[in-house]
């Protein structure tokens, strides 16, 4: 497990207030944070989510963390063309799993969309959303502007539809061991999982450090 770090909570923006400066980012008023977004079609869990499921188990064991939920969706059919909807080796409709955290206060959902079909050849980063309101419509709006696009994240769709965001690349299954002659080794299971859990909370602790800066700039 990645090392402990120092929390400090006057960069959290905590959970907002009806009249609160971080209302557009709590996507908790007024609704469940838990209901499905309208549309989205719940799915069994693959491997890939037993794995993320573990990384955001761990993730949640680090100080400020509060793990409230995580599910399982079909990836919405596409109004384009486009083919990587569907996984090339079971035929159906692509799977990405949801977990909904909190960070010192603020709410957030972390995206992973199972490209296991394609690795190691093409993979999609993990993302971080805070939504500016409305979180079921923004939801689906965003992962069917990613359907459209090829499963591509649309910056442009996140952008409007989101207060804060941050991307979590996946670690590399391969790391680089250093010493007289650099060699590389495959990381062991334990290994990669605190990896990614490590890149994960650099991921939420810069859409901290924006929703901060929104607040500070509406006060």
């Amino acid at each position: 497990m990645p090392e402990g770090k120092e929390t400090t909570d006057k960069t959290g923006v905590g959970h907002a207030g009806k009249e609160g400066p971080a209302q557009e980012l709590d996507f908790g008023i007024n609704r469940s944070e838990l209901d499905e977004p309208e549309e989205l079609k719940s799915s069994d869990g693959t491997s890939r989510f037993r794995l993320f499921q573990e990384v955001i188990t761990q993730l949640c064991m680090l100080e400020g963390y509060q793990h409230l939920a995580i599910k399982c969706y079909e990836l919405p059919k596409p109004k384009t063309q486009r083919t990587a909807y569907t996984n090339k080796v079971t035929g159906e409709p692509r799977v990405f799993h949801a977990a909904y955290i909190r960070y010192v206060g603020l709410p957030l959902l972390v995206v992973e969309v199972d490209m296991d079909d394609y690795a190691p050849k093409r993979t999609l980063s993990t993302r971080v959303f805070g939504f500016r309101s409305d979180a079921r419509k923004s939801f689906r709006e965003i992962m069917q502007a990613c359907s459209d696009n090829g499963v591509i994240w649309d910056s442009k769709v996140i952008n409007r539809l989101c207060g804060v965001s941050a991307t979590a690349k996946h670690p590399h299954r391969e790391t680089t061991a250093k010493g007289e002659m650099q060699s590389k080794r495959v990381r062991t299971s334990s290994e990669y999982k605190d990896a990614w859990v490590s890149a994960l909370d650099r991921a939420v602790v810069r859409t901290s450090q924006q929703a901060s800066k929104m607040a500070y700039a509406s006060s």
